[in-house]
């Protein structure tokens, strides 16, 4: 795994594009925006706990996280059903324990029900559901 770093930063990016583009909601951001909207999360943005994954030396997928919070992770569609994603939050986890954290937090979308899979497969428990509301003013 490849540690966040600046010049990640369009690698990182390119795996968001390609994991979600074809999402519901996808919000088509610029890599200014996606990083104005990580950076400004509700906890601080920990470039320590966000990694780069590859396979064949191409980026395969990616996990960005705050102190205890995994705020993304996607892989790219036609690195699927690899073991990524999971191997992405496993060494996500350590290193969030190994900073002190406890417990770890995340979403998934309803619309995402693999996601939701690999996320039980791991361990996490489903503590609730909340809506968000989003209107376009273009």
């Amino acid at each position: 795994f490849a540690t966040w770093a600046p010049a990640l930063a369009d690698q990182f990016f390119a795996v968001y594009q390609a994991s979600f583009r074809e999402r519901p909601g996808y919000p088509d951001w610029s890599q200014g925006e996606w990083m104005a909207w990580l950076e400004t999360d509700d906890d601080a943005f920990r470039s320590e706990l966000s990694l780069l994954a590859t396979q064949d030396d191409l980026p395969a997928g990616f996990i960005v996280c705050d102190e205890r919070w995994i705020v993304q992770m996607g892989v790219r569609p036609d690195r699927r059903g690899r073991g990524i994603g999971s191997a992405l939050v496993i060494e996500a986890l350590k290193r969030i324990r190994a900073a002190g954290g406890d417990h770890v937090l995340l979403d998934v979308n309803v619309n995402n029900p693999s996601a939701a899979r690999v996320y039980t497969r791991l361990g996490f428990e489903r503590v609730g559901r909340r809506a968000r509301y989003i209107r376009g003013l273009k």
